[in-house]
């Protein structure tokens, strides 16, 4: 079997540390901040950036487990880098939008809150520190989008962002799959195509991910068994398997990045995904690393 540098053509083990650019360390928060920052800056150049620097100085206290109230993050596949890595990509198509819609921009404020609900997106894995009746983080996997929401809601009311609330505690949703998206509404039209760009970079930035396949099958499957995701009871008892082991999570994975871009990211987001090529400046490396990242599932299941 191929060796994960022979599969990607690497030849640094660090290299997988990094984004689809191969220039972000997006296992660094301080190196995504600084990117952030300069994509920010850059697009909204008078708007002021203290809102950034605050979010991720909390991301790190709790996510490392130095707030009091929670517990570090447990969890082996939606761990920092790939927070990291989706509010990059969050940003990165919004900024795409911004140059191809400059007669309907979204705007500092909308892009800021966008920004951060992606950032925020996974924090309802965190366990909190007075909470003895789970053992792992991946056991909220069924609720883990309305406890970020949460999450996000408190981060929101500490520095004085209370309006937005209710929006960003919609636009989380469109991380999961506790809502439908066709139910999640707005009354500025905006905000839903900012949900669509956060539920689109959710997926193209794992889904991207230079240790995509070794990832799902190490990691993946380790969450779903611990959130008792793997199997399915019938009302009448009997036990449908979804997915027998780790392996066969990796067996099922080409067709469910196939579902996944004509189902979510086409039909339910809308193409937004198009926008990532607008900031790379025609070339979309997201769909392009999914693409690769595919074709060689298809070639290690083959080889079992």
């Amino acid at each position: 079997m191929l060796q994960k540098n022979e599969l990607y053509n690497v030849k640094n083990p660090a290299d997988f540390e990094f984004d689809v650019l191969a220039r972000v360390k997006v296992s660094d928060p301080d190196a995504v901040q600084k990117e952030v920052k300069r994509i920010f800056s850059k697009r909204y150049p008078d708007y002021d950036l203290g809102l950034i620097d605050k979010a991720f100085d909390y991301f790190r206290l709790c996510y490392s487990g130095e707030h009091q109230d929670y517990h570090a993050c447990e969890m082996p596949y939606h761990d920092i880098q790939h927070v990291m890595d989706v509010s990059l990509a969050t940003l990165r198509i919004m900024d795409g939008y911004e140059q191809k819609h400059p007669d309907a921009p979204l705007g500092p404020e909308r892009a800021m809150l966008g920004f951060i609900v992606a950032l925020f997106h996974d924090s309802g894995y965190l366990r909190y520190s007075s909470d003895y009746a789970s053992r792992h983080g991946a056991e909220h996997t069924p609720i883990h989008v309305s406890r970020s929401g949460l999450f996000i809601s408190n981060f929101l009311d500490a520095h004085e962002h209370t309006d937005k609330v209710k929006i960003a505690q919609t636009l989380v949703q469109f991380t999961g799959l506790e809502q439908k998206i066709e139910d999640l509404k707005f009354a500025d039209s905006l905000y839903l195509k900012i949900g669509y760009m956060i539920g689109t970079a959710d997926l193209i930035a794992q889904m991207a991910d230079r240790q995509y396949a070794e990832k799902c099958r190490a990691h993946l499957f380790t969450e779903f068994s611990i959130a008792g995701m793997t199997e399915k009871k019938a009302l009448d008892g009997s036990v449908e398997v979804i997915y027998a082991s780790a392996d066969d999570l990796l067996r099922k994975t080409p067709g469910f990045i196939d579902d996944v871009i004509e189902n979510r990211l086409k039909k339910s987001f809308h193409k937004v995904y198009e926008y990532a090529a607008v900031f790379f400046g025609g070339r979309n490396l997201y769909m392009e690393s999914i693409a690769r990242n595919r074709s060689e599932i298809i070639h290690i299941n083959a080889q079992k």
